[in-house]
């Protein structure tokens, strides 16, 4: 949960002006929407979920690749680099050659993929 604070205070903190703006609105829909959360705890684990959506479509990631690879980094990634993972340094993350072995070592990612490409329409 933690994490997910610093990355999401981290993709708030470091952009631009108008990147901040929009991450703003997200998270004021976000706070409208967390009425129907049955909890506080409920409302913030969605106000940081929607805040890190949001700054991936600011990013031009795809945030379900995006939250799909950051759960499976997170575990065994460093405390002290964390902000490596927010959503404004995930491309020059994803080049390194230590990530692509982390992710490519990752089961539950493997998995993931490949029910992907059973489950995908055809062209």
């Amino acid at each position: 949960m933690l994490a997910f604070i610093a990355l999401a205070s981290a993709a708030a903190r470091w952009c631009s002006a108008a990147e901040a703006t929009a991450i703003g609105r997200w998270r004021s829909w976000a706070r409208l929407r967390s009425g129907y959360v049955a909890s506080n705890d409920g409302a913030e684990v969605n106000t940081l979920c929607t805040t890190l959506i949001a700054s991936c479509h600011l990013h031009e990631i795809e945030p379900e690749a995006y939250l799909r690879d950051l759960l499976c980094l997170l575990p065994g990634w460093p405390k002290n680099r964390v902000l490596e993972l927010a959503p404004c340094n995930w491309q020059q993350t994803l080049e390194q050659p230590e990530t692509q072995q982390r992710l490519a070592a990752h089961v539950m990612r493997r998995t993931i993929l490949e029910l992907d490409k059973v489950h995908s329409p055809r062209a």
